[in-house]
């Protein structure tokens, strides 16, 4: 909820930058209309990637049995 009202409303109230990249959409780019940034996706993605793989080594190691 708070990415979206700091996207959507943020720019309305003329939120500072330093605030509105606080937020992960603000860095990803604004399609379409402009030449695709690739980096801010895939930091991004791993950001989300990287800790799903933690979580899936952890499940795997866990003792059930008892």
């Amino acid at each position: 909820m708070a990415v979206l009202l700091t996207g959507w409303v943020g720019p309305a109230l003329d939120a500072p930058r330093a605030v509105l990249d606080l937020f992960p959409y603000g860095h990803l780019p604004k399609l379409p209309g402009g030449p695709m940034a690739w980096g801010p996706v895939a930091a991004r993605l791993g950001a989300a990637v990287a800790p799903a793989f933690l979580g899936l080594a952890g499940v795997r190691r866990r003792d059930m049995t008892g």
